[in-house]
């Protein structure tokens, strides 16, 4: 009797658990279903594409150290390329290798500046200090040399 009632406890609560994940079980109508068989087939769904605490662990190790693997290639990158200047704004090469002969207007076009309008003014900050460069009269041709470690600034 308890088995029948189990049955129907099952079939009317778990029942309806899984036909709202698609899945459709009528387990009155299996004659091999017992209290021990449903408690199986329900840790079943309940685990299936669960995985273990030390799996999970290892996969979050994993990227971790991935990450610091592109990290240290990327500093490794940049210290090959010696002294840079880095550009932020609408621009494809944000960081562009310094020379003797680097402007302004040479670091903007190897940055390849790509914003829908001109700028509005370019920001140039040297050792924690912003100088202002209207883009209108570099145009005209009042360039300025740049520093090594440089961070210019493009404001739409």
């Amino acid at each position: 009797m308890e088995n029948r009632r189990w049955k129907e406890f099952a079939s009317s609560s778990f029942g309806a658990w899984l036909d709202g994940a698609k899945i459709s079980a009528d387990l009155n109508s299996c004659p091999f279903v017992s209290i021990s068989g449903c408690i199986v087939v329900f840790l079943a769904f309940l685990t299936s594409g669960c995985m273990s605490k030390n799996k999970a662990d290892a996969q979050a190790r994993a990227a971790f150290f991935a990450g610091q693997r592109q990290a240290v290639e990327m500093v490794q990158r940049a210290q090959a390329m010696g002294p840079t200047v880095t550009i932020l704004g609408p621009v494809r090469n944000p960081t562009i290798p310094w020379t003797n002969e680097l402007t302004l207007a040479k670091a903007l076009i190897a940055a390849d500046y790509f914003g829908r309008t001109d700028p509005s003014e370019i920001l140039v900050v040297r050792n924690g200090q912003a100088t202002t460069h209207d883009p209108k009269k570099l145009l005209n041709g009042e360039d300025v040399p740049l520093q090594p470690r440089d961070i210019i600034e493009i404001r739409q």
